[in-house]
């Protein structure tokens, strides 16, 4: 099952790369979903954006980014940041995400994280493939209000380049303080 997953997640970065390169007019909440989701400048050295695009998940507007480490194809972050037209449906996306990517086994202990709105939906884990097998994955899903986060790291054991865990955490404060933000510069919109 991972393996087709991560089969399909590399069809999907090599469609991105594509549409990657198309122009077109985003909405005023699609430049909102764009400025919180995850930039070059958020990431240690030796990124590059891969692809990104927009989509539909579980009923929200999703934009996505791919990096990529270097050339290494097996070191990569995906970062999806989705927006639902109430919060109730958002959380019934949390359950569908959390159905779809958490069902998985060889999970390594004592990492964690937690966000700093203790209220969210969240959850953070990281595994491997196969108990032998170099490759790791990171999986965070988070949802805060009507938005929602989705942030895939992929290691390679093999490559000394991967990302350390304090990176990681890193990341996941700096998407973590943005939704937050986006919350909050909405709510104060409404109520001034």
């Amino acid at each position: 099952m991972k393996d087709t997953r991560f089969k399909i997640l590399m069809t999907l970065m090599l469609m991105l790369i594509t549409t990657s390169c198309q122009t077109e007019r985003l909405s005023p909440i699609q430049l909102q979903i764009v400025g919180y989701s995850l930039k070059r400048s958020d990431l240690p050295n030796g990124w590059s954006l891969q692809g990104k695009d927009w989509s539909a998940d579980f009923g929200g507007e999703s934009y996505v980014v791919i990096y990529q480490l270097d050339i290494d194809m097996h070191i990569f972050i995906t970062h999806t940041i989705s927006m639902h037209s109430s919060e109730d449906r958002a959380r019934n996306a949390y359950k569908e995400w959390e159905s779809n990517w958490f069902d998985v086994t060889n999970l390594k202990p004592d990492i964690s994280y937690s966000p700093i709105d203790k209220n969210d939906d969240y959850r953070y884990e990281c595994f491997q493939m196969k108990p032998d097998d170099p490759l790791m994955d990171c999986i965070y899903l988070q949802r805060h209000n009507q938005i929602i986060n989705f942030v895939k790291i992929n290691f390679d054991a093999r490559n000394e380049k991967n990302p350390t865990f304090m990176e990681i955490k890193n990341i996941l404060n700096v998407l973590d303080k943005q939704i937050n933000e986006v919350v909050d510069n909405a709510s104060s919109k409404t109520n001034p």
